[in-house]
């Protein structure tokens, strides 16, 4: 008999088993990096508004609110210079929109401490009305999933990720 060249039906088999074992290992890592990268994401999406709403305030001179949009920080969020004789916090008629954003994708949640409970506010002197920090977890959080912006009364924003982060506590349902 004259020698073909290829693979046997056993050396398929046993490629394909092998394909299919690697394959299984290197699912749940790829999920947790998908997770990681929509978390930092969000993260940085919110230092930009941040970014932009401290740039707003001072070029504009006046005060410039990023506030809740729904019930939740989750929910998304509007942001809007402020009539100088209407302070408060909340968007009233004639007040110019700046920005707004959707709610987070993928039933993540954000925590926030201080007085960011409802709105964070820029002087026209680049400052902000408080300290506090803005926290993104996602859903079923394990130990370590997290991003944290930590806003100064500066106006100076911080970022804290996973490696640096590990006191925070997220919901974990």
């Amino acid at each position: 008999m004259k020698y073909q060249p290829g693979f046997t039906f056993t050396e398929l088999l046993i490629t394909i088993l092998l394909i299919g074992i690697l394959t299984t290992m290197a699912v749940p890592s790829f999920k947790g990096a998908m997770v990681n990268f929509r978390l930092t994401s969000q993260s940085n999406n919110m230092v930009s508004a941040l970014m932009l709403a401290r740039s707003e305030s001072i070029k504009r001179k006046l005060r410039v609110t990023i506030r809740k949009s729904g019930t939740s920080w989750a929910d998304g969020w509007i942001m809007f210079a402020e009539n100088p004789a209407t302070i408060n916090g909340t968007p009233d008629s004639g007040e110019v929109t700046i920005n707004q954003a959707g709610a987070l994708e993928g039933n993540h949640t954000l925590i926030t401490t201080g007085s960011f409970a409802n709105y964070i506010t820029y002087r026209p002197d680049g400052r902000s009305n408080t300290n506090g920090s803005f926290q993104f977890c996602p859903p079923g959080t394990q130990h370590g999933e997290y991003q944290k912006l930590t806003i100064a009364v500066t106006g100076r924003i911080t970022s804290s990720d996973t490696s640096t982060a590990s006191t925070l506590s997220c919901p974990t349902s």
